[in-house]
């Protein structure tokens, strides 16, 4: 008798969670497990609109979408005067450059893109920083109903979404230019 985990080959006992967003894949290709075994629970993101009308009666927008943005300059002028390879007007004007003709070697390659990473993480809070700032003030409204709080809440969700993607986008261009493509 084999035993995987709490599960016994023989009599398994699976208890699933499943919603309407949920959705079954494949785990393992042609394991020999019981069916039950064999397939792993993952969750689908739902569809949002951003109805901007309906979000600006509730909270300011452009406050909103400036602050986000802010965050992701902030990470692309570090990028800039921090991670390159070369030097730069950027760096030059708050740096001492001293250039002794060594070349950039693997290791600091790979030092500078850790760092490229742990910046776009600070990003990231920063964005999701005020999400929640946003979210926070929207359910001490008592003005609107509890529904659209929510639907406000999932657009404030997405807004922040697409300049975490933004975000990441830069990353991966980052982490291209400065180690190469894996």
């Amino acid at each position: 008798m084999v035993e995987i985990g709490l599960y016994n080959l023989r009599t398994p006992v699976v208890q699933y969670s499943v919603d309407a967003y949920l959705k079954f894949e494949p785990l393992c290709g042609n394991m020999s497990l019981p069916k039950s075994l064999n397939y792993r629970i993952e969750s689908t993101k739902k569809k949002v609109e951003i109805n901007e009308q309906q979000l600006s009666e509730v909270i300011k927008v452009d406050t909103l979408k400036g602050q986000m943005q802010r965050a992701v300059d902030h990470m692309k002028e570090e990028y800039v005067k921090n991670l390159s390879l070369r030097s730069t007007t950027g760096s030059m004007e708050s740096l001492q450059v001293n250039f002794d003709g060594k070349e950039v070697t693997k290791e600091h390659r790979e030092n500078l893109a850790k760092n490229a990473k742990t910046l776009y993480v600070k990003c990231r809070d920063s964005i999701k920083d005020v999400q929640n700032k946003f979210i926070k003030d929207v359910k001490t409204k008592t003005n609107i109903s509890q529904d659209d709080s929510h639907l406000i809440q999932d657009q404030i969700v997405c807004i922040a979404d697409q300049y975490v993607s933004t975000a990441e986008k830069i990353l991966e261009a980052k982490h291209t230019e400065l180690i190469g493509k894996d």
